[in-house]
């Protein structure tokens, strides 16, 4: 089965749906650095640079050069949106962004919760792998 994504236009009507900031920022964050939910639900404020993330490297094959870390490059507009809810929320600097309470960040159910319940509520619809049309859910 072909892969499928999502349009820009589709990436904002999910995030717009969302109930919560937070969800919504972790919606637009997977979209703007197209990483994986495992790496995303990591970042703490200390992995906010200038114009940059750094993330853990998942499921990257094993080699002798592979970084435990990337830097993913995205817009300076995304970077102060993602600094104001930071600094709103009194994120400390090694605390987890996507999380109850900074010290745990959240699970892969709950990322992939956050995701599809927008994705219903906007009506973003993807076939999923037994082509049956489902809500778009996140890249694990």
């Amino acid at each position: 089965m072909q892969r499928q994504s999502i349009s820009l236009a589709e990436a904002r009507e999910i995030a717009q749906s969302a109930t919560r900031d937070l969800d919504r920022l972790y919606i637009e964050s997977l979209w703007y650095t197209g990483s994986r939910q495992g790496e995303m639900r990591l970042l703490t404020p200390a992995n906010i640079g200038d114009g940059f993330l750094v993330l853990k490297n998942l499921k990257q094959k094993e080699t002798t050069t592979r970084s435990p870390h990337k830097q993913v490059f995205v817009s300076a507009e995304y970077i102060t949106t993602l600094k104001a809810f930071v600094d709103h929320e009194n994120i400390t600097e090694n605390a987890y962004i996507f999380s109850k309470n900074g010290q745990t960040p959240w699970t892969k159910q709950t990322c992939w919760n956050v995701v599809t319940r927008a994705s219903a509520a906007a009506g973003v619809m993807k076939v999923n792998r037994y082509g049956r049309i489902v809500p778009a859910w996140p890249h694990c």
